[in-house]
């Protein structure tokens, strides 16, 4: 679920969920329906102003793939991760989900993708070598493991969240 709240009158995607105030919390499937149904209306007691479904949703895409990066680079700082592929091979039994770089050679993508694919590990090619390396402060990473569960899940509903949004 994402929250939302109301600043000056309109309705504002809370990224973090800590904005002041009262908040409203939509499934990101039923983002269309409260729309429609103006339940964001309801749930502020006021008239609310809001973009269109599509803006509102696209704005909301924008801000939780933000939200990912900022997730994987507090996995990094926090030293949550392993990166590279001599890393997650010596982490291997703690890795919770794993980036494969989609410009990563051929080998190293077919190697990472059978190896998640049998241990039920959550895989995602969404950064480029040069973006995974950036979040990592380094110039390019072919693989990220992430080893923490509980940012590993954040992750996935995120993920999740994307995926219903048509990103």
């Amino acid at each position: 679920m994402e929250r939302f709240v109301l600043m000056q009158g309109h309705l504002v995607h809370d990224l973090r969920r800590k904005a002041p105030g009262r908040g409203a919390h939509v499934h990101v499937a039923c983002l269309d329906d409260a729309i429609k149904r103006k339940a964001f209306s309801r749930a502020f007691k006021t008239q609310v102003t809001h973009p269109s479904a599509e803006e509102l949703r696209e704005q909301m895409a924008q801000a939780i793939l933000r939200r990912l990066k900022e997730t994987v680079t507090t996995a990094v700082r926090a030293q949550r991760v392993a990166v590279g592929q001599n890393q997650i091979q010596e982490h291997t039994q703690r890795v919770a989900l794993l980036f494969i770089a989609p410009d990563a050679g051929p080998a190293t993508v077919q190697k990472f993708e059978r190896n998640a694919q049998r241990k039920g590990i959550a895989e995602y090619k969404t950064f480029y070598a040069a973006e995974l390396g950036a979040l990592c402060g380094q110039e390019h990473a072919s693989v990220l493991g992430v080893l923490d569960a509980v940012l590993a899940q954040k992750i996935v509903n995120d993920y999740d969240n994307l995926r219903q949004l048509g990103v």
